[in-house]
Parts: structure tokens; C-alpha cells; sequence
């Protein structure tokens, strides 16, 4: 299990260099990184896309088990869009 304090160094290097990751994407991530499924449901602009990234990269970093793939879905096209730049 990957613990906080190594979640918070990836969140800080791979995916925002300014903030520490919020409560639910620590959670959301530990689930994850536990084999367990998550829903998050937020406004745009909450960090639902870290929070699913989160468990990934630190799983790549820290070569924990967790699959090497992974589905986000985005509701609008302008979010898909900007998701891939």
C-alpha cells in the first residue's frame, strides 16, 4: 500500500506542483490503489481528474500492483477536449 505521505510527493511532482491533494483524492485514491471501484461525482474544476490519475502514477512510481490501464469518462466535449492537450 502506498501511503500518504508518497501519495502527496507524486500528486506534488506528476500532477500539481502547488497543492497538496485534497481529502476525497487521497481517498479515491487509496480505494483505488485497494482494488476497489469509485465513483466521484464534483463540479468541474474540483480535481476529479487527479484524483483518478493519482492512484495510477503513484502505483507506476512506487511499482505497486494496479492495472495498467485506466477509463475516465468526461460528460462534455469541451472537457474531453482540454483533457487531451
Amino acid at each position: 500500500m502506498v501511503r500518504r505521505e508518497e501519495l502527496c510527493r507524486v500528486f506534488r511532482q506528476y500532477l500539481d506542483p502547488d497543492h497538496d491533494p485534497l481529502e476525497f483524492q487521497y481517498r479515491a485514491a487509496e480505494e483505488l490503489l485497494a482494488g476497489h471501484s469509485v465513483i466521484l461525482q464534483a463540479p468541474t474544476g474540483a480535481g476529479k481528474t487527479n484524483a483518478a490519475l493519482l492512484p495510477y502514477v503513484a502505483a507506476r512510481e512506487y511499482k505497486a500492483d494496479f492495472p495498467a490501464q485506466m477509463l475516465h469518462a468526461a460528460p462534455m466535449r469541451v472537457l474531453v477536449d482540454s483533457f487531451h492537450r
